[in-house]
């Protein structure tokens, strides 16, 4: 299955096209995509009206909400082996990510950017499920591997400096540079895990993470590039073994929260989608 990368750089690409083709068809519309297709033969009966309630909208609803739907997919294949022999559990997980971005972004053209009323609910509903999709995404990276798997990746690591940087790699100071970046990813251990040292973990990996990415430190600017990379990774690494108790409590924590939204969102837009057919609301 193509990777998350490869999934976000789609759900990029097509959100781009949307909002042009949005803007035209509301502005422009000789210059839409949608009207240069139908020039072409494409769909050639099709009202080009972004209304709501419009055949453009409709299409733009059901094939949200299908993608909306096809999340599950991930639910099926995690706890009823759903698809067993395709694709990894992080493979589906990358889709179900996919799909949790592009279905809300079709939902928004889909009412033309009017959310309001029971329409509304719906949204919130589902912009906080998707986004609190893409954090859970984060934690669930940060146990996906055992602790066992995480020690054999740190010797890895370890053999990968002694061959680029030879026997500066067993120095003191290399060896103190390796705990300088350690510390500067925000790994440091806690006693007992509770809701509070849960977050107070949370908060400290992403401030780390980005203390990695944009620190200018003179240690790490004189090492080699792919050693500076590989360094920040190690330290992740060693921050993920120190941190894989409270990652699994958050977890539990936040499928608390993500749950209950993705249901909600569910049943209101239903009771949207029934409203609208019946009452043409």
């Amino acid at each position: 299955m193509p990777s998350l990368k490869s999934y976000v750089n789609l759900w990029i690409f097509i959100s781009l096209a949307l909002f042009y083709d949005s803007y035209m068809l509301n502005h422009g519309l000789p210059f839409s995509i949608s009207a240069q297709l139908k020039n072409f033969g494409v769909l050639p009966s099709l009202d080009l009206s972004p209304d709501p309630g419009k055949e453009l909208s409709m299409a733009f609803g059901w094939t949200g909400f299908g993608l909306m739907l096809l999340t599950n997919f991930y639910i099926l294949r995690k706890r009823f082996n759903f698809g067993k022999g395709i694709g990894s559990i992080s493979g589906w997980l990358n889709f179900h990510i996919f799909c949790g971005l592009v279905g809300p972004t079709l939902i928004l053209f889909h009412c033309n950017f009017k959310v309001r009323g029971l329409v509304a609910i719906s949204f919130w509903s589902m912009v906080v499920s998707f986004a609190s999709g893409i954090v859970g995404r984060y934690f669930y990276v940060q146990i996906v591997s055992q602790k066992a798997d995480l020690e054999r990746s740190l010797a890895a690591k370890d053999s990968f400096f002694k061959r680029s940087l030879g026997p500066q790699a067993d120095t003191q100071a290399f060896q103190e540079t390796k705990q300088f970046v350690i510390r500067l990813s925000g790994a440091r251990p806690e006693g007992r895990v509770n809701f509070f040292t849960v977050m107070a973990v949370v908060m400290r990996s992403m401030v780390g993470d980005m203390r990695l990415r944009f620190s200018r430190d003179a240690r790490l600017a004189a090492l080699p590039a792919p050693v500076h990379l590989e360094l920040n990774r190690y330290a992740i690494t060693q921050r993920r073994i120190v941190y894989l108790e409270s990652f699994r409590r958050v977890m539990g924590y936040w499928h608390s929260f993500h749950m209950p939204f993705a249901v909600f969102m569910y049943i209101v837009a239903v009771i949207h989608i029934v409203s609208a057919l019946l009452f043409k609301v």
